[in-house]
């Protein structure tokens, strides 16, 4: 893929000016960073930024658009939250997220109407009973620069903030934020995937494998290798998350979600040539199933307007 060159970036001035302090969620938990919520039309330069930063981010990890700036036809119905570091005065992080109710009912294509459902097909069960609670997260990212900072850290303080606020009732939307969807990108260029999902079906199985499929032309029917004798899982979560890091590159947001909550569940796997050539996993995260120390860490309130599990 002949990639393109990145634009240059914003001018810091310009940044700091569109993320007025009616755009602040919270200062982060760790790190002094502030997390800002925003729309492209509220805050253009920030957008064009936070496109930049999303392609300098993914192609550090031998992924991303291929384009001079990572920037989708979605990205105007979702709120993003940025991650900015005041004291360098730049965005260390962000991802978007919007309601699926907002997403479809400002989409003209009704049957692919966000990121993920441009892959995956979702049933008219899961259309009925989960698409009014459901929020779609994606496009998650730290730049280079502060991958070893809290940074990370803050994107999930932001989310449950971000949750924390749809459920108590904003006026903008009135249903309770109970599930969350989303893509866990896996990077085949960086190593063998196969063991990493067997890790998926033995933490993350689905409950109901029909709520959420591939569709057809992109679906990855993956015939998983035998596990090779020098890899053995110990049925310990974080075991057998370390080794998968170590030994095979595995994203530390497979962890990081996987600890979130009890239950999290994988829907099937596409081939995403638009990307890099990576691998997209659906996951699907229930809020009220959030261990209690994350629930009390991010300040996060349960709602659940639904009887599934």
């Amino acid at each position: 893929m002949n990639e393109e060159k990145i634009i240059d970036p914003q001018p810091r001035h310009l940044l700091r000016a569109e993320l007025r302090e009616e755009f602040l969620l919270k200062t982060s938990n760790r790190g002094g960073f502030e997390i800002y919520v925003v729309t492209p039309e509220q805050c253009p330069s920030v957008m064009k930024e936070i496109g930049r930063l999303r392609e300098i981010s993914f192609r550090h990890i031998k992924a991303g658009t291929g384009k001079s700036t990572d920037i989708d036809e979605f990205d105007k119905y979702f709120e993003q939250l940025v991650i900015w570091d005041p004291k360098k005065h730049e965005i260390a992080g962000g991802y978007r997220i919007q309601t699926l109710l907002k997403l479809r009912n400002s989409a003209i294509n009704k049957e692919s109407f966000s990121p993920l459902t441009s892959y995956f097909h979702l049933s008219k069960r899961f259309v009925e009973k989960y698409l009014p609670y459901t929020a779609e997260f994606g496009r998650a990212f730290v730049q280079p620069d502060y991958q070893r900072s809290f940074a990370l850290e803050a994107l999930f303080d932001g989310l449950g903030f971000w949750i924390n606020k749809k459920n108590s009732g904003s006026i903008s939307w009135t249903n309770p934020v109970t599930f969350l969807i989303g893509k866990v990108t896996l990077y085949p260029q960086l190593g063998n995937l196969d063991p990493i999902y067997h890790f998926f079906d033995r933490y993350f199985p689905s409950k109901n494998s029909s709520l959420i499929k591939p569709k057809g032309e992109y679906g990855l029917i993956r015939p998983y290798g035998d596990l090779s004798v020098d890899v053995t899982f110990t049925d310990n979560f974080e075991e057998d998350f370390s080794m998968l890091a170590k030994r095979f590159n595995a994203s530390i947001l497979i962890a990081l979600y996987g600890r979130l909550s009890i239950g999290m569940q994988c829907f099937g796997t596409i081939f995403n040539e638009l990307f890099g050539n990576t691998e997209e996993t659906a996951i699907m995260i229930k809020v009220p199933n959030i261990f209690e120390k994350y629930i009390i860490r991010y300040n996060i309130k349960k709602h659940d307007k639904t009887q599934e599990k």
